[in-house]
């Protein structure tokens, strides 16, 4: 069936992104639905950001229509295929933007440290409690860490 070569395809194409604080600790699950004409198949595709949101991307399939959907940020990110392989490069793209998206999160969460008042101590003890959380990809890595701190020391610097 085409949904098994899909998630098999999935498992091949990610298990190297699978788990990495870089990647949010990216996971993915899949579950079906309906049977017969209404059955329907979704593979999940689950990564956190700096804190602990929790973010994911889905893909529907439909065997009755051998269709797959899924919903992009924007309208023209949208999809409908029959092709596995198409699925997969949307997905990839999508996998590959994750580490920006985490920076974007981070540097959104120092701007609001920043714009509440606290001092450079506080926004670094910040970002060494991200450091060290349990919370796998809730966590940062070091180079994120380098990147928050750059961006903490770019903003002191222009307040002054």
């Amino acid at each position: 069936m085409k949904w098994e070569e899909f998630l098999e395809a999935v498992k091949e194409k990610f298990s190297p992104f699978q788990g990495l604080v870089t990647y949010g600790n990216l996971r993915w699950e899949s579950h079906n639905w309906g049977e017969g004409e209404d059955s329907a198949y979704i593979l999940s595709l689950v990564y956190e950001t700096p804190g602990g949101s929790t973010n994911q991307f889905s893909v529907y399939y439909r065997p009755a229509t051998d269709t797959f959907e899924a919903l992009g940020q924007e309208q023209e990110e949208d999809l409908r295929t029959s092709s596995v392989s198409e699925v997969l490069a949307w997905l990839e793209d999508k996998v590959r933007k994750i580490p920006q998206i985490r920076i974007a999160k981070l540097k959104s969460n120092i701007d609001q440290w920043f714009a509440s008042g606290r001092t450079r101590m506080e926004m670094l003890q910040e970002m060494n409690k991200l450091l060290q959380t349990d919370f796998k990809g809730g966590s940062i890595t070091h180079t994120e860490l380098r990147e928050g701190i750059q961006y903490i020391l770019s903003l002191l610097g222009k307040d002054k």
